[in-house]
């Protein structure tokens, strides 16, 4: 729903005057009553974030910047985003205490991807959806913007400029690789290593699988079918993190594994050893509350 929104909103971009006609809308009620209708534009169900949600689902809603803002505006961006991942993983691991490999796989995940939007898209909103399937055991959530995409972002490190998007899709996650990393670090704690995609697409894989587009690019990653490359078209950057709750194991110990692994997967692709990864990025919500 993400993607086929970001699609029609191109559209509409680059003709004023496009007017789209729904025809068997009537036949879908789950995507009029998550938002995707009214998203483009189109006066059908409810609005963005209208409806309430439940352990079950998340509606599509929007998220900006300022919204994080205004209840603290001086706590670091980093904490800001935190609270709001935390709050998207309670609501869908049903999980008040914090303390499920759910919930801190979804905390982790969520609080990365959210980072990545407002960090280094360019992009002041991000639209986000989820759903829970209990009975099969996965959740899939995932987050869109509209911003400057993988390989302009990557391109402002005179070290990750790369000819194609697949490049830099695929060079985008592995260790050490940011847009940011060349330049000096304005927080102690949230500095921009390049591990967030990295790790949370690790995360993802061995408990689910974790699609990323960009561009005309998008890879597909997976436990089972391990990677596939796709063809596309997408003004920006979308993830979609699939995680099988069965699978998905102690959450700290696999971020650790990660971590230690991530030294011999840099030298491999990189041809050099990765920069330290970022006190943040590598800590579960629990690790760091004060």
């Amino acid at each position: 729903m993400l993607f086929l929104a970001a699609k029609f909103l191109e559209l509409k971009d680059q003709n004023d005057n496009l007017k789209i006609t729904p025809i068997g809308a009537d036949d879908h009620s789950y995507p009029a009553h998550m938002g995707f209708f009214k998203s483009i534009g189109i006066p059908i169900g409810k609005d963005i974030g209208e409806a309430p949600g439940s352990a079950r689902y998340i509606p599509i809603r929007a998220l900006y910047r300022d919204d994080l803002r205004k209840h603290d505006k001086y706590a670091e961006l980093g904490d800001l985003v935190q609270k709001h991942a935390d709050e998207i993983a309670e609501m869908v691991s049903r999980d008040a205490s914090h303390k499920t490999q759910l919930f801190n796989a979804l905390s982790y995940s969520l609080r990365e991807m959210i980072r990545n939007v407002f960090e280094h898209s360019e992009c002041d909103r991000l639209l986000y959806c989820g759903q829970y399937w209990p009975m099969s055991s996965k959740v899939e959530v995932s987050i869109l913007d509209r911003g400057i995409g993988i390989r302009k972002s990557l391109a402002t490190n005179p070290n990750f400029r790369y000819g194609t998007d697949k490049q830099a899709l695929e060079m985008s996650l592995l260790p050490s690789v940011s847009g940011k990393t060349h330049l000096r670090a304005t927080s102690e704690t949230w500095g921009n290593s390049g591990y967030g995609l990295y790790m949370t697409s690790r995360l993802c894989r061995h408990g689910g699988n974790f699609v990323i587009a960009s561009g005309n690019a998008a890879i597909g990653l997976s436990k089972t079918l391990q990677k596939k490359n796709f063809g596309t078209s997408l003004q920006g950057t979308a993830v979609r993190m699939n995680i099988d709750t069965n699978e998905i194991g102690n959450v700290e110990a696999r971020l650790d594994q990660f971590r230690r692994e991530a030294p011999k997967i840099a030298k491999e692709h990189l041809g050099r050893a990765p920069r330290n990864p970022s006190y943040m990025s590598l800590l579960l919500r629990k690790d760091f509350r004060s």
